[in-house]
């Protein structure tokens, strides 16, 4: 079976990341799972592999979850990302939302597994999304490459094919 996204789940509790490693597993959708118990852990992992999902809560010792976001943000801008904070943090979480493309953002300590599957999914989705948009615009750029070529190429050819007869016409004259 291929694997539907690799995911790297950042949380200082312990207890909360074997919850959520779980409820992904159990989910049937082989994603691969990685943690980390801080930001400077999570920034180490994820300078040394691809992950297609980043799921990071916003208070943690060592590095925050912001400093993290946005160190991740300068490597990768197309990494999905999901926001793990409890109700205080909502504000911060709602400005990550807009500032970093989050995805989403889930509520502790209360996570259900249809909310985490829906969250994972959602932010999946949105990361292939931009990933195909990105190769269309690739596309389109070589295309648009392509055709300016051809009009300098059907410019000169033209240009020359008026100008041979048009000496010939002032020759006579």
């Amino acid at each position: 079976m291929p694997n539907n996204g690799r995911i790297l789940l950042v949380d200082d509790e312990p207890e909360v990341r074997q919850v959520l490693f779980r409820m992904l597993q159990m989910s049937k959708q082989d994603y691969e799972i990685e943690s980390a118990e801080d930001g400077l852990r999570a920034l180490e992992k994820f300078n040394s592999q691809i992950f297609d999902l980043v799921i990071v809560d916003l208070k943690m010792p060592r590095m925050d979850g912001q400093t993290l976001i946005k160190k991740i943000r300068e490597i990768d801008d197309r990494c999905a990302l999901v926001v793990l904070t409890g109700h205080g943090d909502l504000d911060t979480a709602y400005e990550l939302l807009e500032q970093f493309q989050i995805s989403d953002f889930l509520t502790k300590p209360l996570i259900s597994p249809g909310q985490l599957l829906f969250s994972v999914k959602g932010a999946l989705n949105n990361r292939n999304l931009l990933l195909e948009l990105d190769a269309r615009i690739q596309e389109l750029e070589v295309l648009k490459n392509m055709a300016i070529d051809a009009k300098a190429n059907f410019l000169s050819s033209m240009s020359h094919e008026f100008r041979t007869p048009m000496h010939s016409i002032m020759g006579f004259n």
